[in-house]
């Protein structure tokens, strides 16, 4: 995943990459501003659904939630490995550097874990195999905001 990337960056990886690599982002702003993407290597993950979520109260798209300065997303793909028939969710973010940005933030990533696997239930066969969650959390892993990640339902590793 990347993290602030602006399009013209964005674009120059996309160049490079060619089509080796599909690509899921969108600006934070709606407009032309830093985007919150993950690059897929096109041979080998299908994209089934992919999407964005602000993190923000109201999940508005486009707006600055829980004291942020900035808009905040994050955006998922649910992939299928075409070579191994794995399903995964994958998502990725960069989170706020405020206290209160990131634990509302995450608390909406899980959340949206949650809506995600129930939906992909009752329209597909699979079910999700595994989740990636990359971004820039602004936080060390050994932060306790981390802690409302290794506390939830799923495991995850730093």
């Amino acid at each position: 995943g990347v993290q602030e990337a602006l399009p013209k960056q964005r674009s120059y990886i996309q160049e490079k990459l060619k089509e080796y690599y599909n690509y899921v982002g969108i600006p934070r702003d709606l407009n032309k501003g830093e985007e919150v993407g993950i690059f897929l290597l096109s041979h080998k993950f299908f994209v089934i659904d992919e999407g964005y979520v602000w993190l923000n109260a109201t999940k508005k798209p486009g707006q600055p939630g829980f004291g942020a300065r900035l808009p905040r997303l994050l955006t998922y793909a649910v992939v299928e490995d075409q070579q191994l028939n794995d399903k995964s969710l994958v998502i990725n973010t960069h989170l706020d550097t405020k206290v209160r940005g990131t634990e509302g933030g995450i608390r909406i990533i899980l959340d949206t874990i949650d809506s995600l696997i129930a939906e992909d239930a009752k329209y597909r066969k699979k079910p999700i195999d595994s989740i990636y969650i990359t971004g820039d959390f602004n936080i060390d892993d050994r932060d306790p905001m981390f802690d409302v990640l290794y506390q939830s339902k799923y495991k995850f590793a730093s």
